[in-house]
C-alpha cells in the first residue's frame, strides 16, 4: 500500500507503507501527484507533450508498483471535426479520496 508520494522535476518516488520506497523517472516533467492507498495519479507538463503522440494527454494513473494503468485520451480524438487543439488538462484534484 502507498503511504506517501513525492516528485521533483520528472522523478517520483513512492513510499510505501512497510517503509520501502522506489524511485521512477516518469520521463517527463511532474506538476502534481495525487494519491490514494493503491494509486497515483499524475499530471504531466502538457508543454513537454506538446507535438508528441501524448499531445493533450498528460494525466496517467500509476499503480503501487509504479506502473501505468492508464492515459487521458486526447479530446481531440473525440470531436467531430478532429481538428488539433492546444487543450491539455491544467489541474487535478481527488474528491472524497477515490474521485478524480
Amino acid at each position: 500500500m502507498i503511504k506517501n508520494v513525492f516528485f521533483e522535476g520528472r522523478n517520483l518516488t513512492i513510499v510505501h507503507e512497510i517503509g520501502t520506497q522506489k524511485r521512477i523517472n516518469i520521463g517527463v516533467t511532474i506538476y502534481k501527484a495525487i494519491f490514494t492507498s493503491k494509486h497515483i495519479v499524475l499530471l504531466l507538463s502538457w508543454e513537454e507533450l506538446n507535438g508528441t503522440e501524448f499531445h493533450n494527454r498528460n494525466i496517467i494513473c500509476l499503480d503501487e508498483a509504479g506502473q501505468m494503468l492508464w492515459r487521458i485520451v486526447n479530446q481531440d480524438t473525440l470531436s467531430i471535426s478532429k481538428e488539433r487543439t492546444n487543450y491539455a488538462w491544467s489541474s487535478l484534484k481527488l474528491k472524497n479520496n477515490e474521485c478524480i
